[in-house]
């Protein structure tokens, strides 16, 4: 719910009612200002849902950024970025990796979690991804592809996929020339 005339962006609450009978009877949060709650254990699960807590050592911190540092200069433990970047959940939620088992999981994925495989490498860039399906759009958009095969075969520059057509298509070798012929002028 939100309102322009009290400035609230939302209530929670544990009973029913509308927003002009349950906005009074809730305090207003300093946490992430905008926020009502009925009744401190809601408004406590809500913090607890933004916290910054180290799942190592339990050290709450102000911000991710000095989470991630923390984790790093005390741990030597670190958050997956392409996680972290792509996943929609919360901090607390991220699992964290020593060095070598980071690798381990971009590569090969998670013990914990045998439906992940690791991160999708682009050949082309050496770059990882979330999944097959980003892998996918960004051989979509940055790379060539051929419509032949499906979206099979990707290939690196022009001049490769030409060379691919050449070798397993039929390729046209006057095209350039039949299109400067028949242009219109």
């Amino acid at each position: 719910v939100s309102t322009q005339s009290t400035g609230v962006i939302g209530v929670f609450q544990n009973s029913l009612g509308t927003f002009e009978e349950l906005e009074p009877r809730c305090r207003l949060s300093s946490f992430r200002g905008g926020y009502k709650f009925e009744d401190n254990e809601i408004h406590n699960a809500f913090k607890e849902l933004f916290s910054m807590r180290c799942s190592i050592c339990k050290k709450d911190c102000k911000t991710e950024s000095a989470l991630e540092a923390h984790l790093k200069q005390v741990h030597m433990h670190f958050f997956c970025k392409i996680c972290k970047d792509n996943l929609k959940i919360f901090v607390k939620d991220l699992a964290v990796y020593s060095k070598d088992d980071l690798e381990i999981h971009k590569v090969k994925g998670d013990n914990t979690d045998k439906s992940m495989k690791g991160h999708p490498l682009c050949e082309f860039c050496l770059e990882r991804y979330l999944d097959n399906e980003m892998l996918h759009i960004h051989l979509r958009k940055k790379h060539f592809w051929c419509h032949f095969c499906e979206g099979q075969a990707y290939y690196c520059t022009y001049k490769d996929l030409r060379l691919h057509f050449k070798k397993d298509h039929y390729l046209c070798e006057r095209i350039e020339e039949l299109a400067r012929e028949h242009s219109w002028r």
